[in-house]
């Protein structure tokens, strides 16, 4: 497990003004547990004309900060078991809060996505895992976030899903199913009874529209829609 995050410690600095860090190529920092996705990222953004650091875990990300000047981090949410990428987002805002913050994500709503793994900065934007193939959205998601009026953007290429409906603690509990776990084991982790579990489920399957029938399991179904948006998690022992 990376625990990188738990000594992320860099001495503040000031936010950097917008005229000095258009001089010369910006530096951004890319951190991705896939290789390969890492990889092709830093390439693309190379040949538009960024200083490139790539990192696949949070201990490796925090290094590279505590020795390059950094202008944006681009960062993946879901980073296996660990940190996650909204974690080391609000170490960055608060230590660097001149680093723009762009997230890598598969869906546009991440308030959800947050909902077990810190809060989300004041300000960043969201670029598409799925589009990257569109270097132009990429680079307009980095420019939004160097801009002296960051707002939190979502680019059109993100696909709403039907988890956007779920509440942060359904979406939570089928995160929970999704990584293996028991209606009996999901109770305990929460500290309710397992009918309340099933009531909660009950309530997911319905908002995601996957009935029971004979050529469908809910659970299933329920399953592979959140595994469709973020993955796999990581398993939990019981």
């Amino acid at each position: 497990m990376d625990t990188g995050l738990a000594t992320f410690t860099m001495e503040k600095t000031r936010p950097r003004e917008l005229n000095q860090m258009a001089v010369g190529r910006r530096s951004v920092l890319v951190l991705d547990d896939d290789r390969l996705l890492a990889s092709l990222i830093g390439t693309i953004l190379s040949e538009r004309g960024f200083t490139c650091f790539v990192a696949h875990t949070v201990s490796q990300a925090r290094a590279i900060m505590k020795n390059e000047e950094l202008d944006v981090a681009l960062l993946d949410v879901h980073l296996g078991d660990g940190p996650s990428g909204i974690q080391l987002a609000k170490a960055i805002e608060s230590s660097q809060p001149g680093v723009g913050i762009v997230f890598l994500s598969k869906t546009p709503d991440l308030v959800n996505v947050s909902a077990d793994k810190g809060s989300l900065p004041a300000s960043y934007a969201v670029a598409g895992k799925d589009n990257l193939d569109n270097t132009d959205e990429l680079v307009d998601a980095i420019e939004s976030a160097l801009s002296s009026t960051r707002t939190p953007i979502k680019h059109s290429s993100l696909k709403s899903s039907p988890l956007d409906r779920l509440t942060t603690h359904q979406l939570s509990i089928l995160r929970e199913v999704a990584g293996g776990l028991t209606n009996k084991a999901i109770a305990q982790n929460n500290e309710v009874t397992e009918r309340s579990v099933e009531r909660t489920l009950q309530a997911i399957f319905l908002k995601l529209g996957v009935a029971p029938s004979d050529q469908q399991n809910p659970r299933v179904a329920a399953i592979r829609a959140y595994v469709d948006v973020f993955g796999f998690p990581p398993q939990k022992n019981v």
